[in-house]
């Protein structure tokens, strides 16, 4: 069994952070691309949003940076 240091596991924690941010940033990117508007909410979340009127369908998905 390994052990990793409290050192090593708050590393790799800001690495998954950073990992988030960068996912969320060519996310927003892909829908702007589409035509969305985007807004960006805390630090990694994102609101899209496709026309004004009409109906509307609302979408959550998660988005995590987590090693396999």
């Amino acid at each position: 069994m390994r052990f990793i240091s409290q050192k090593d596991r708050d590393r790799i924690a800001d690495a998954i952070a950073a990992a988030e941010r960068r996912t969320s940033g060519v996310a927003a990117a892909q829908v702007l691309d589409a035509g969305w508007s985007v807004t960006r909410t805390g630090d990694s979340g994102l609101l899209a949003e496709l026309g004004d009127e009409g109906p509307m369908v609302a979408l959550r998905a998660d988005l995590d940076a987590l090693p396999v």
